[in-house]
Formats: structure tokens, C-alpha cells, sequence
């Protein structure tokens, strides 16, 4: 009689490959869902030795890292960059397949012809925001 082995077991044997679970994760991503993605880097981490060695590698708390990839997590991306760093893999951003951007091509170039405008408004130095109009009134 054949011997089994365990799914899991066998599946974290495999993530243990840079190249798989890199590819892994990109799969992830790509399905667009965080809880997903969050489920697949949960995986690779327990594959690379668990939470406890892995948040010391990324220089975060093991405690912060449960969170983040418990069922609810929500990382935030500083700390989601450390840990994706940790297990040797990068961010990256491409453009969906045969998907353009939701705006319209006047609507982007009007917004960036705006920001322009704006830059140009502010004067060197200064942000316009509230701190330096305390300070204006302040010394006026």
C-alpha cells in the first residue's frame, strides 16, 4: 500500500523554493482579493520557518504579524513590505491585462495639468497649509 503524506506538510515543503513561493504570491496578487493574498503570505511565512523567526527577520513585532496575517488583518503597507522583504520577495506594479485606468484620458491629463497649476501657486518654502498660515498671522 502506497504511504500518504500530508497536503499542508507537502505544500510547505514546496514553499520553501524562492521561485515557488514567489510565484505564489504573484498568483495571489493577481486574484485581487487581500484576504487571499493575505491567506498565500500566511502560507509562505509558516513555510519559512513561522511567524516568530520571520517577524524577526522583517524587524517587526511577532505579535503585530499574527495580527496582520490573521483572518481580519489589515497590514499596513510599510509593515507588509518589511515582511514580503523578509521572505525574498518584492512589491510590484504593472497594469492589469487589457485594462485602462477607470478615468477618462481628458479627465488624467486635466488633473495633471492641475497639480502643475497648484505647484507653481505655492511659493518656494512654503506649503500653504494651516501651520504656515498660523505662522503668518502669528508674525503680522
Amino acid at each position: 500500500m502506497p504511504r500518504s503524506i500530508d497536503y499542508q506538510e507537502y505544500f510547505l515543503g514546496v514553499l520553501k523554493d524562492p521561485r515557488e513561493s514567489a510565484a505564489y504570491l504573484e498568483a495571489a496578487a493577481e486574484d485581487g482579493e487581500p484576504e487571499l493574498f493575505l491567506l498565500a503570505l500566511r502560507n509562505v511565512v509558516e513555510a519559512l520557518g513561522g511567524v516568530t523567526q520571520v517577524a524577526e527577520m522583517a524587524g517587526l513585532d511577532r505579535s503585530h504579524v499574527y495580527r496582520m496575517l490573521s483572518k481580519n488583518g489589515n497590514p499596513r503597507i510599510a509593515n507588509l513590505f518589511a515582511l514580503l522583504n523578509a521572505v525574498g520577495v518584492s512589491f510590484a506594479v504593472k497594469q492589469n491585462q487589457g485594462k485602462e485606468s477607470a478615468l477618462p484620458v481628458k479627465q488624467k491629463s486635466a488633473m495633471v495639468a492641475k497639480d502643475k497649476v497648484r505647484k507653481d501657486r505655492v511659493p518656494k518654502g512654503r506649503t500653504g497649509g494651516r501651520r504656515s498660515t498660523r505662522r503668518a498671522k502669528a508674525a503680522g
